[in-house]
């Protein structure tokens, strides 16, 4: 299905660089964070893969992608390519990235819109800590995630294991807090207590 002409971006052929905000991936990130206007795309490394050689990966995958869209668009269109013979010299991109990867079932590659991930304080926490910590996800929760990336008929059970660990990391976190919290108080009480116990000065009158 042929787009809108405002809902495609064209960049030069010779550099063909995906006209999208790809975040920097370090080693233990469990997906490639791409920056947009609506919700964030979480596109999640494929287990076993390194996230900065998933990265490369990934632009690979849509400079291929935006040339064979130029290839089918354009097949056949002759006086189109006359008209505007700038267009050969194009690669062409979907405004929105989540098009491309919608648009690229042969690639394997799996994501999730960042705010898929709601549902209550445990969701909300899990995707705060993909979007600014992707390396501290566990590897139950990035097995989950991963099959949560596929959108197929696993969607559901996924989904609720997914819940599930989000609820548990939330519980750990809160207690967690809570026991250091406490250990701070008792600190400070103890500071009380040792204060306390100093006698006051004499007067000197």
């Amino acid at each position: 299905m042929t787009r809108p002409r405002h809902d495609t971006i064209h960049v030069p052929l010779s550099t063909n660089s995906p006209p999208y905000r790809l975040d920097e991936a370090a080693a233990g990130d469990c997906c490639v964070r791409i920056r947009r206007r609506s919700a964030d795309l979480l596109v999640l490394v494929p287990p076993g893969d390194g996230a900065p050689e998933f990265r490369c990966r990934l632009i690979a995958e849509l400079r291929a992608y935006s040339v064979r869209s130029v290839v089918t668009r354009r097949r056949g269109r002759l006086l189109a390519k006359i008209l505007r013979p700038s267009l050969l010299l194009s690669a062409t991109y979907p405004a929105d990235p989540v098009d491309a990867l919608r648009d690229m079932p042969g690639t394997s590659l799996r994501f999730l819109t960042a705010d898929g991930l709601s549902g209550g304080p445990a969701m909300d926490a899990l995707r705060r800590t993909l979007l600014d910590s992707p390396g501290s996800i566990r590897p139950e929760e990035r097995s989950a995630l991963w099959v949560l990336g596929a959108h197929d008929r696993f969607y559901p059970s996924a989904l609720s294991a997914v819940r599930r660990l989000a609820e548990l990391r939330f519980v750990e976190t809160v207690e967690s807090r809570a026991r250091e919290f406490a250990v701070e108080m008792q600190v400070t009480l103890d500071e009380l207590e040792s204060e306390g116990m100093v006698a006051p000065p004499t007067s000197a009158w």
